[in-house]
């Protein structure tokens, strides 16, 4: 932290360009694939009632993710959103708790745009070999 602090106090605006792009542009791509890739699985999962059923009930598991920043800590209402879903006690007993744990996407995404920020900021070129 200390580390940052002294990069942005001789190098404010030089790193607050390509910091904001990256965030603006973690923000829209997470977006994205929430929307995007959740409703492609539940279309696969349950076709057009599985996207109405899904988007109907994942609402609250959403809120608790982000408000709590853990996958861990929304188990419970995703157990209740499965629930309502209509999934079975078998596959949400043992899918969401692994699913917490294992299906970090989120965290992929701004770990390469961190390693995209940090490359900009050294001038180096991500596509070189």
């Amino acid at each position: 932290v200390a580390f940052f602090a002294t990069l942005i106090g001789q190098y404010g605006t030089e790193i607050a360009g390509p910091l904001s792009r990256s965030i603006i542009i973690y923000l829209i791509a997470a977006v994205v694939y929430y929307f995007g890739s959740n409703t492609v699985f539940a279309f696969i999962g349950g076709g057009a009632e599985g996207v109405s059923l899904f988007w109907k009930n994942i609402i609250p598991p959403t809120l608790t993710a982000l408000g709590t920043c853990s996958s861990a800590a929304s188990i419970p209402t995703n157990l209740i959103a499965a629930e309502n879903i209509g999934i079975t006690d078998e596959v949400k007993s043992i899918s969401i708790p692994m699913g917490a744990n294992l299906h970090k996407d989120g965290a992929v995404l701004i770990q390469i745009l961190k390693i995209g920020f940090m490359c900009s900021m050294y001038g180096m070129n991500i596509l070189e070999p």
